[in-house]
């Protein structure tokens, strides 16, 4: 682990994420927290979050994407952060998937 935070070839964060599919089943909704300030992590968060919705029981889930330190003067802003998250696009993501 580096610090807390998680690299992608981690054990224990493929782990982590192998686990959240025993939370996947009869959910309302999917709350997708992103730290707004991390930008060299924003890339890791999109393809988490892709993969997320490609997931077959969360297909008619609500999607929340909650912008965490998007007060600090060098986070990406709320609209950058859902043009680059094409959260335009997310209804037509789920529907192909």
């Amino acid at each position: 682990m580096n610090g807390g935070k998680f690299s992608n070839h981690s054990h224990a964060y493929v782990l982590q994420t192998r686990l959240w599919r025993h939370y996947y089943k009869d959910n309302d909704a999917l709350i997708f927290v992103i730290d707004s300030a991390d930008r060299a992590r924003l890339s890791e968060a999109k393809e988490e979050l892709f993969h997320l919705l490609a997931e077959p029981q969360l297909l008619d889930s609500i999607l929340l994407v909650y912008a965490n330190k998007a007060d600090l003067p060098h986070a990406i802003s709320v609209q950058e952060m859902a043009h680059f998250l094409q959260l335009d696009s997310v209804g037509q993501l789920h529907k192909r998937a």
